[in-house]
This record gives C-alpha cells, sequence and structure tokens, in this order.
C-alpha cells in the first residue's frame, strides 16, 4: 500500500483537537462507567479479537476491523445511544453534577448558558464520532484519507486503483460483498470525503479525524 504523505495540519484543527481531547479528557472518565456497562459484551469481544503491534512512535492494528456497512457512519452531530440510560438515571445525574461544576454554569450569565452548552453538547459529539469511527474504519480508508490530505482532490478511479483494489487482493473474504462505491459512502457518510463530480475531496471533518489518529497516536496502518 502506498504510505500515506505528511499530514496537512491548520492552526483552527490544531485548536479542535486540543479542545476536543480537554473536554474528552473529563467527560469520559464518568461517561465510561455508564458505557462499559452497557456495552460489556461488545468491548469483551473486542478485547479477545484485537492486538496492536507497537515500535516507537508506530502502531499497527494487527486483527482485521469488524465488518463494515454504511450504517456505522457516524456524522459529528450523533451521540452515543446507551441502552437502559435515561435523563434520571443516577449516573447521568452525577455527570450533569460534574459539567456544570467543571463549565463553571452557576456563574456565567443567563444568555451564555445555552450557546456553553450548545459547544459543549457538540464537542463532545465529535468525539464520539470520531472515536466511534476509529473502530469500524478500513486501514485502505484511512490510507486513502492520508492521500487526499495531501492534495486538493483525486479521481475516484484513482482510489479505487491505489487503495480499494489491493484491499481487495489482500482480504477477498471481508470485501467479497462490499463493492467500491459502498467503500467509499462509508467515508462520504462519516463526512470525510465530498464527491466533486468524478473527483473526491478530503472535507475539514475528515482532516481532523486524519489529524486526530496522529495526535492520539492510534494506528494509521491497519488490515482490510
Amino acid at each position: 500500500m502506498i504510505p500515506a504523505p505528511a499530514p496537512v495540519v491548520s492552526p483552527d484543527h490544531e485548536v479542535a483537537v486540543a479542545t476536543i481531547r480537554a473536554v474528552a479528557a473529563f467527560i469520559w472518565p464518568a461517561a465510561v462507567v455508564v458505557l462499559a456497562i452497557a456495552f460489556r459484551a461488545p468491548i469483551r469481544r473486542l478485547i479477545d479479537r484485537i492486538h496492536e503491534i507497537g515500535v516507537g512512535g508506530t502502531r499497527v492494528l494487527a486483527e482485521s476491523r469488524p465488518a463494515q456497512t454504511t450504517g456505522e457512519a457516524v456524522r459529528p452531530t450523533s451521540v452515543p445511544n446507551v441502552i437502559g440510560v435515561g435523563l434520571h438515571d443516577p449516573a447521568v445525574a452525577v455527570v450533569e453534577g460534574q459539567l456544570r461544576t467543571f463549565l463553571n454554569l452557576d456563574a456565567i450569565e443567563e444568555s451564555q448558558k445555552v450557546p456553553t452548552l450548545l459547544s459543549t453538547g457538540a464537542q463532545v459529539s465529535v468525539a464520539w464520532m470520531l472515536e466511534r469511527t476509529n473502530f469500524y474504519i478500513y486501514g485502505s480508508q484511512i490510507a486513502a484519507l492520508g492521500f487526499l490530505n495531501g492534495t486538493p482532490q483525486a479521481r475516484r478511479d484513482v482510489l479505487r486503483n491505489l487503495f480499494y483494489n489491493p484491499a481487495v487482493a489482500n482480504f477477498p473474504g471481508t470485501y467479497a460483498n462490499y463493492s467500491f462505491d459502498q467503500w467509499l459512502e462509508f467515508i462520504r457518510a462519516s463526512g470525510f470525503v465530498a464527491p466533486i463530480g468524478d473527483d473526491v475531496a478530503i472535507t475539514d471533518v475528515g482532516r481532523l479525524f486524519y489529524q486526530y489518529l496522529i495526535q492520539q497516536r492510534l494506528p494509521l496502518v491497519r488490515p482490510n
């Protein structure tokens, strides 16, 4: 597979990733308790299946990724759907209290409370989208994003020949019923790329995701 070029990083994306990491660092410890209970079976299966090989700053995912469909594509406006946890759940109440303190809601002006909550909710939604997509995205799609990150746009056939076709050759079982259009639709539905006629261009969200993988030292080289 052709190695991805060095990422194009903008100051806005650096600020966005830093902000997401700061908010996520506070919110996730409390939220993880809720998520771990709701998703304990999938998490157990994930631990059994996934192994990462790390050498220096490089991490390579050695196990095959889970089956991917466009239904798994997560947009930035998405939020976790935790079954059995409602608005009045004690865990939710605890996180609400922590958020109120963390955001200093009782001290800010009334007119600023809604914008503050909306901004926080948007950051959590983006963080959820990044983490969720990281679970499902294929290595060939990450390589394609890396390629697009270094060029204004590329022809669909170029992406097919450079990234999709080699993945099909290496993982025929995974791609037996997964066409190039479906492969491309997953990253389009995730908001990472946008069609421009017969070309495809990476979006700001796609650049943010690629930068997120690098800054979090998540594996860029993966199967599929």
